[in-house]
């Protein structure tokens, strides 16, 4: 059975008949209920108000989403979507995944990870949404994903700088554009917790945008209108907002979240510039129909071929927007 501990006292808790977790304070009693074998830590820690504010948010977001079904194939072909270069980057920094232990954080609405199961691994689905955690335990156990047996999933709400979870639990903890949503108060209490969480040698990974100066200046002028324009068709949660005024993650804070924590090595491995741009923007532009991107295929061509003559230039070092970063123990 795997062991749980409060997210705020760190204290061990102990399961009851009903499957509830419990921990006996005095005359008090702490019941983690159990929904579905899902557990909600992330609501005993929802102090800041932009916390409940994004919660509520992706509650809302996912109460109206509809299940869809998945084939392994389908779920297997997202790391190598020509559409999304970087998840391959991503991937294979994580390296064999047969046997380990793996958490994801504010995984929200992507399926892709469930090939972490599918490879071997045993993995903790999570998400500071209680909503997006039912619908995607929901979604893995109707797919044959779920049939295959090769590894296992669990999916529980939590909340990213109070893990529930015993020191030194897992091999990798990972992040798709997830960590741009914490503050910078809330960036420390996160890797606190990731340090403490991961055993000797563990890696933690994660792909957000990088801060670059031409984009920065770009959306700020010439591109403002479009910029606005995609804010009202694709609404923002707040932190997505405040991580948009910020530019993008810089290497000099990484470096020195890297030393504050004592974590041993770090990696910062930064890709495409006029690629991401131009798909995720015209993306918007069409609400991702599929036909409407086909069409565009060969302007995507040849600007993903302007990236690879760019991808090892001091333009793209300074520049790239796909960041594929994080820190071993």
């Amino acid at each position: 059975m795997r062991n749980f501990i409060h997210p705020n006292t760190r204290e061990k808790l102990d399961k009851d008949l009903a499957g509830n977790l419990v921990l006996k304070s005095g005359d008090d009693t702490i019941i983690f209920k159990n929904n579905d074998g899902c557990y909600d830590f992330a609501s005993h820690c929802l102090d800041a108000i932009e916390l409940h504010q994004e919660r509520e948010y992706y509650d809302r977001e996912y109460a109206q989403k509809e299940l869809e079904a998945l084939l392994p194939q389908d779920i297997k072909g997202e790391w190598s979507d020509w559409m999304t270069p970087w998840r391959a980057t991503l991937l294979s920094s994580l390296g064999d995944l047969s046997q380990k232990k793996i958490l994801l954080l504010g995984n929200g609405e992507t399926t892709r990870e469930f090939y972490f199961a599918m490879a071997g691994a045993d993995v903790i689905w999570t998400d500071l949404s209680l909503e997006s955690v039912k619908h995607r335990k929901k979604q893995f156990e109707k797919s044959r994903i779920a049939a295959m047996r090769c590894g296992s999933m669990e999916f529980h709400a939590v909340e990213a700088s109070h893990l529930p979870f015993p020191d030194e639990s897992f091999d990798i903890i990972y992040g798709a554009a997830f960590v741009h949503h914490l503050s910078m108060t809330e960036l420390d209490m996160f890797f606190n917790e990731v340090h403490r969480c991961l055993k000797t040698n563990g890696l933690c990974r994660f792909i957000d945008q990088a801060y670059s100066p031409v984009w920065r200046n770009l959306s700020q002028t010439v591109l403002w209108p479009f910029k606005k324009f995609s804010y009202w068709t694709h609404p923002r949660s707040p932190a997505d907002l405040r991580a948009d005024r910020e530019g993008g993650m810089r290497k000099e804070n990484l470096y020195h979240l890297m030393m504050k924590h004592g974590f041993s090595e770090m990696l910062f491995e930064r890709e495409w510039f006029c690629f991401r741009i131009v798909t995720r923007h015209y993306g918007m532009l069409v609400n991702y129909n599929r036909a409407a991107m086909i069409l565009a295929k060969p302007l995507f061509k040849f600007v993903k071929w302007t990236d690879l003559c760019l991808m090892n230039s001091a333009f793209m070092q300074k520049n790239g927007l796909m960041l594929i970063w994080g820190f071993t123990k």
